[in-house]
């Protein structure tokens, strides 16, 4: 199984290996002594999923301000403020959907990844 065979199971990095860049360096030799076929089972997609996050944790996430978010809507910051403060599922929709035996999750998605709210 190539270049991988090499690397114990239960390896954990000790901090000690070099820098980023040794380490990049490192991974991509690695890499190169593996066939197309191994490279494409051990890549790791680029979508990741957190859970339950608040709008304004993603807004904090890209460092913008409520202002900020207002200016690109079009609108005004208390009304960001608002949607921030009284963030919910739509009530309706979601007890129409738990009478069915579901429940409604929003999601967040961009460039690949994705956040659930709630």
């Amino acid at each position: 199984m190539g270049a991988w065979n090499s690397v114990p199971n239960n390896y954990v990095p000790r901090g000690d290996e070099g820098t980023e860049d040794e380490l990049q360096d490192s991974v991509a030799a690695m890499f190169s002594k593996l066939s197309g076929e191994e490279v494409e089972a051990v890549r790791v997609p680029a979508t990741f999923h957190i859970e339950n996050v608040l709008p304004r944790d993603l807004r904090k996430r890209e460092l913008l301000m409520q202002a900020d978010v207002a200016e690109r809507m079009g609108v005004k910051q208390q009304t960001v403020a608002r949607i921030e403060r009284e963030h919910h599922i739509p009530e309706n929709l979601s007890r129409y959907l738990a009478a069915l035996g579901y429940r409604l999750e929003l999601v967040a998605v961009r460039d690949g990844e994705r956040f659930r709210l709630g």
